[in-house]
């Protein structure tokens, strides 16, 4: 191809210099609008294979990140009696899976306890539970990313772990709010956006663990396609107010 572009270059260039001539019409050259259209469907044809090179080189790269993810997952939920699901807000076999985050709302991540015993996590109102779950991210341009919870503040700390029964999940609410969540996704202006996603459960060794007796270790979901849809921020995180009974009642 890129020898036929550079043959099929020089003799047109060959060809503009010769219309130069004052006496070109004399020689049947075509007009140079012409020549124009002619060089066009190759340069067209060359862009198109390029592009289709570059897609092919994306999906290869998905395909490897992918395959590389599920087998660390596979070697990190081995013999782990917990595993971490993400639950979308809505999923079908024509849409995929979606992540809905308008005013209010959220969308799940279930902790589950696989084994036949109770197990305790932290709960995630407390320093100790508060940075336990994360997520791995990767957009529609390849860029791979890590959203974790911001520094927290508390006026009152101490740790408290809570009991997943035996093959009974635990139910975290995410709603991925900027002000929260670090590299957040989501942006000030309404939108949607694809994402790759995964979720990350990790709780590691310390003293209250074992004085506790807090399961340890590091879980994660599958990476899997999301896409999300959100509206603009400043609606989507306002407090949903119950309207007051008082406004409703019938003056008789």
């Amino acid at each position: 191809m890129t020898t036929l572009l550079k043959n099929g270059a020089s003799g047109r260039a060959q060809q503009f210099r010769q219309l130069d001539h004052p006496n070109a019409a004399r020689f049947g050259f075509p007009p140079r609008c012409a020549l124009r259209r002619q060089l066009r469907p190759t340069l067209d044809e060359y862009s198109r294979l390029m592009m289709t090179h570059r897609q092919l080189i994306g999906r290869f790269v998905m395909g490897v990140l992918v395959a590389i993810s599920a087998e660390v997952r596979a070697e990190e939920n081995q013999s782990s009696p917990i595993a971490v699901y993400i639950v979308p807000t809505s999923s079908d076999e024509r849409s995929g899976s979606a992540i809905e985050l308008y005013r209010g709302s959220h969308f799940h991540v279930a902790v589950w306890n696989l084994s036949n015993v109770p197990i305790k996590i932290w709960k995630e109102w407390c320093s100790w539970g508060y940075y336990n779950l994360s997520f791995e991210a990767q957009d529609s341009e390849g860029r791979m990313f890590t959203i974790s919870k911001n520094e927290g503040e508390w006026d009152r700390n101490f740790p408290c772990p809570t009991v997943i029964g035996a093959g009974q999940p635990w139910i975290i609410d995410v709603d991925l709010n900027p002000t929260v969540w670090k590299n957040s996704p989501l942006v000030n202006e309404a939108g949607t956006k694809v994402i790759f996603l995964k979720a990350i459960f990790e709780i590691r060794e310390d003293d209250e663990r074992k004085t506790w007796k807090v399961w340890t270790g590091r879980v994660s979901s599958p990476m899997a396609k999301y896409t999300f849809y959100w509206q603009q921020l400043s609606k989507a995180f306002q407090p949903i107010i119950p309207p007051d009974p008082r406004e409703n009642r019938v003056v008789r």
